[in-house]
């Protein structure tokens, strides 16, 4: 079998309610045409991993302050995450996008969902629940275009 063509990269914690969205995606999300990578706070930690299998496509799902509804979500560009970050990431996710940039055939997405509550707590409010079902339809389809941009 050939390897996964597209990498996905879930980021949160999951001890802060919401901010564990992308964690939660990682977690529950399977499909043959993705490797999927729970990388928790700290995805410069697996940026050998994604070298390692020059995706076509990157993803990165991570909860996002974006002044939304909660469980909106969008594709943002890698210039403005500094923007919308919820601050919990030990390194700046837009540095991690650049220095993955050579190793992705195609394409870097970034999906911010923007959460209801950020507290000390598991699990995710209803509105994250919805939101990352629907993520993971797009992710399925590869359908990023479709995804309303910030």
């Amino acid at each position: 079998m050939d390897a996964p063509k597209n990498f996905l990269m879930g980021i949160g914690n999951k001890l802060r309610a919401d901010d564990g969205v992308g964690v939660f995606i990682a977690e529950n999300f399977t499909d043959p045409n993705w490797f999927v990578c729970n990388c928790t706070t700290v995805p410069e930690n697996y940026t050998s991993v994604v070298k390692k299998y020059n995706p076509e496509i990157l993803v990165m799902v991570d909860a996002a302050q974006m002044n939304l509804s909660p469980g909106a979500f969008r594709r943002i560009a890698s210039e403005q995450i500094q923007d919308v970050g919820l601050g919990t990431h030990a390194m700046s996710l837009s540095v991690t996008m650049n220095y993955l940039k050579p190793v992705v055939k195609k394409e870097i997405v970034f999906i911010g969902i923007q959460p209801k509550e950020v507290e000390d707590r598991q699990g995710l409010s209803e509105e994250m629940l919805v939101a990352a079902q629907k993520v993971m339809i797009h992710l399925r389809n590869a359908s990023f275009e479709q995804m309303p941009v910030l």
